[in-house]
């Protein structure tokens, strides 16, 4: 499944993996029709896949399953060369691949991935009012202020 939104993409494949992240300034720009076929052609350049797999893109935009159900298409420049990348891709990995429809309702983690805007769980409490609230000399026998934080956790 993958999916694309506003601000970014996501994807979950059926063995696990999955992927996301957000748009650059230029690609935030482009129409939503675009952004729902970089993912399909991100998910293949990041993933080792092996020779001879069928891949079936699930999607919840028509225009990128038709993109990918006719190998490309005649209205859009831009389509058409995202499509050649991905069949070129696919090719030279001597891919099967396919594309399907999923109603938006059926598409929630992608969906979900694609929209992802740090992690849901990171949170910190305010400095003056943790300050206010332990008193100022508790703060003073730890030995940074500074907020501690871990890298976040990327599954792929």
């Amino acid at each position: 499944m993958s999916d694309a939104s506003d601000v970014g993409w996501g994807y979950q494949s059926s063995d696990g993996r999955q992927g996301f992240g957000g748009w650059s300034g230029v690609e935030r720009r482009l129409h939503i029709n675009v952004k729902e076929l970089l993912v399909p052609l991100l998910f293949l350049r990041s993933n080792p896949i092996p020779d001879g797999t069928a891949l079936c893109f699930e999607m919840d935009n028509m225009v990128a399953v038709h993109c990918l159900a006719r190998q490309g298409t005649s209205r859009s420049a831009l389509l058409l060369s995202l499509s050649e990348q991905i069949f070129g891709l696919a090719a030279r990995f001597h891919l099967h691949l396919s594309a399907r429809f999923l109603p938006g309702v059926e598409n929630v983690w992608a969906d979900a991935l694609s929209r992802f805007q740090g992690s849901s769980v990171e949170w910190q409490l305010h400095p003056e009012r943790f300050a206010l609230s332990v008193g100022v000399g508790a703060l003073r026998r730890w030995t940074s202020l500074r907020p501690a934080a871990l890298p976040n956790y990327r599954p792929f």
